[in-house]
């Protein structure tokens, strides 16, 4: 009979270095951060949109929507091997409504999002937030621009939420 497991769950539960069967309830998402160079060349092209509330910060790989939220066994692999490393990002095209400014990307990072991409900035007065990105409909073939980031696992601040 043959298994479904997949070799990067195999090496994972061979090697036993991966200790998270659920994801923490304090880790609000993993993502790959930018650096302060990248983050500063995306906040310049996007340049100045008033009353709108810029980020340009990282790609999301997995946000914590839930208390049981787990990482696949592919992407416990993917983060283990590349957690340490810097990466490559380019950016491909742009889109935009009146909500969301984002920009899709090609990296080795997995994401569960619809596609790839690094939030700009949201139009609170329209009630933008960033997982809007997912849904903007027109998007535009834009000149390559490489950035640079690293893989991070963000935590959520107990003082603020008080779990």
């Amino acid at each position: 009979m043959f298994s479904t497991t997949t070799l990067p769950e195999i090496l994972i539960n061979r090697t036993g270095s991966l200790n998270f069967n659920n994801m923490d309830k304090n880790i609000l998402y993993y993502g790959v951060e930018l650096d302060k160079e990248s983050q500063d060349i995306l906040k310049q092209r996007f340049g100045e949109h008033k009353g709108w509330r810029i980020f340009c910060h990282h790609m999301t790989i997995v946000f914590n929507t839930g208390p049981n939220v787990e990482l696949t066994g592919s992407e416990k692999y993917w983060y283990e091997q590349n957690k340490d490393k810097t990466l490559f990002l380019i950016v491909t095209h742009f889109g935009m409504d009146d909500r969301v400014a984002a920009v899709k990307v090609m990296c080795s990072a997995p994401t569960r999002n619809k596609h790839k991409h690094i939030t700009l900035g949201v139009n609170p007065e329209k009630g933008g937030k960033p997982v809007d990105s997912n849904h903007i409909k027109e998007w535009t073939l834009t000149e390559p621009l490489i950035l640079l980031g690293k893989p991070k696992v963000w935590v959520r601040d107990r003082k603020k939420t008080g779990k």
